[in-house]
C-alpha cells in the first residue's frame, strides 16, 4: 500500500476571479482533477491541501499552480481541464 502524503500550499497572488475559474462551477474542475489523478483536494480560498500518493500529490500541486497562473488569461471549461490532465 502506498503511503499518503499531504501537500499544503497557497496560490499567489490571491485573486477570487482566478480561483473561481480554476475551481469551476461548484468546484467541478477540482473534482475532475481529483478523479483523474486519484487525490483529494481541499481548499479555503487560495490555501490548498492535496492528499494522495507522494508523487501524484506533487504532480497535482504543480498542475493546480500552473492552472492558476493560466487562469489569469484563459477561461476554463471541463474540456480545457481535461486537455491539461
Amino acid at each position: 500500500m502506498t503511503a499518503l502524503s499531504q501537500r499544503d500550499f497557497t496560490l499567489v497572488p490571491e485573486d477570487t476571479e482566478r480561483l473561481a475559474n480554476l475551481a469551476g462551477p461548484f468546484d467541478e474542475h477540482l473534482r475532475q482533477i481529483e478523479l483523474k489523478l486519484g487525490v483529494e483536494i481541499a481548499n479555503r480560498g487560495a490555501v490548498f491541501r492535496v492528499t494522495g500518493p507522494r508523487r501524484v500529490a506533487e504532480a497535482a500541486q504543480i498542475l493546480i499552480e500552473a492552472l492558476y497562473q493560466e487562469a489569469a488569461e484563459v477561461v476554463f471549461d471541463n474540456h480545457a481541464i481535461h486537455l491539461r490532465l
